[in-house]
């Protein structure tokens, strides 16, 4: 993490005006898990990690992060390019992750419009989750992500 990029003004915003494009996506399952979003109103970039979804994967709960252009960039580059390096990709990525801020926003977003529903500011402290995302999700009964962003997970 690098304390030290943040979120331009407009995807710190109550209602982020943010998109995400199917290059930009990292990890996917029935949407984006781990993607890049980018601001529609200047060159703003930001970093998403789900937290949650609602039960039918539609709405997502995501940490969100700045992030710099130019590590994005590098890292499309270097991404595109032939290799017989099974694990490349996968430090490439890590890479771009370490290049991002801290935390600043929690969304609420569905994936399948691309609209945010909410945004709220993140616990204190909260970074970005080290595990993988099958195995940190919440059960269907805990809705404390959504409940952060004032959202019944059930419904969503």
């Amino acid at each position: 993490m690098k304390p030290d990029v943040a979120l331009c003004r407009h995807l710190r915003a109550d209602r982020p005006d943010l998109c995400v494009e199917p290059d930009d996506v990292l990890e996917w399952y029935d949407g984006p898990i781990t993607a890049v979003a980018r601001c529609k109103s200047c060159p703003g970039v930001a970093l998403l990690e789900m937290l949650d979804w609602s039960r039918t994967h539609r709405v997502r709960i995501y940490a969100v992060a700045g992030l710099e252009p130019e590590p994005l960039d590098v890292y499309q580059r270097n991404s595109r390019r032939a290799t017989c390096d099974a694990g490349r990709l996968e430090r490439e990525t890590a890479a771009l992750l370490a290049c991002a801020g801290p935390v600043e926003r929690l969304i609420a977003l569905d994936v399948h419009a691309g609209a945010v529903l909410a945004a709220s500011s993140p616990p204190e402290g909260l970074a970005f989750p080290a595990a993988p995302w099958h195995e940190r999700l919440l059960g269907e009964d805990d809705a404390s992500w959504f409940s952060r962003l004032s959202l019944a997970k059930s419904s969503a």
